[in-house]
């Protein structure tokens, strides 16, 4: 029976990591689309209703609970400290930086979007990687391996491959320290919002939201 349930359970993480990475590839080919975007939130959301009717307790294993949120608060803000401290001076001295009304209401809800793809990048990815590998990949290695795929997602810019697999180095470590994916989540959210506005110089409310309620 336990030899059954561990197979069973296997078998599970594999098909989650299946579906992240068509979530991912699909990301990939239709780019940042309104409609996409929409639809895979709804399949995630009927995945997540059903794997809680099944198993009360998956919510705490994906880091959805309070314990170690203090502990991954404090191990993200040196990054985030730095990742703010950079963002403002190149905005200052060689951007072309975009502040208007979207700026700060990004900030507000790109936190919530940031907890639903760290759900799946460090939950899903990195955790059920170590655990489908068995042995043969360690946490360091998930680390990469999941930072590295969350890069790949965004190959349309190069210069977000470079700021999302910083990213993704730094909220898998401290998920796999804290299994808390609230911090991350969070961290996430504030990170895009100065990466799009500041460094990068485009409105992802107006052409996100905004352009796909014109379709």
């Amino acid at each position: 029976m336990q030899i059954e349930a561990l197979r069973e359970g296997l078998r599970g993480r594999a098909f989650e990591l299946g579906a992240v990475v068509v979530t991912g590839v699909g990301f990939v080919i239709v780019g940042l689309s309104f409609l996409y975007i929409g639809a895979a939130s709804l399949f995630w959301v009927a995945y997540v209703l059903a794997r809680y009717r099944w198993d009360n307790d998956v919510f705490s294993r994906w880091g959805f609970r309070r314990a170690g949120f203090r502990e991954a608060a404090k191990l993200s803000l040196p990054f985030a400290a730095a990742a703010a401290a950079f963002s403002i001076t190149y905005a200052l001295i060689w951007g072309d930086p975009v502040l208007n009304a979207h700026f700060p209401l990004l900030l507000v809800l790109y936190p919530p979007w940031g907890v639903i793809q760290q759900f799946l990048v460090v939950a899903l990815v990195a955790e059920n990687l170590v655990a489908v590998g068995r042995g043969r990949i360690s946490e360091p290695l998930a680390v990469v391996l999941t930072a590295c795929g969350f890069a790949a997602i965004h190959v349309h810019d190069y210069r977000l491959v470079g700021a999302t697999f910083l990213l993704g180095l730094v909220t898998t470590s401290v998920y796999f320290r804290t299994k808390n994916v609230w911090a991350p989540g969070i961290l996430h959210g504030w990170f895009a919002t100065l990466v799009y506005y500041l460094l990068l110089g485009e409105d992802p409310w107006a052409e996100l939201v905004l352009g796909g309620l014109r379709l």
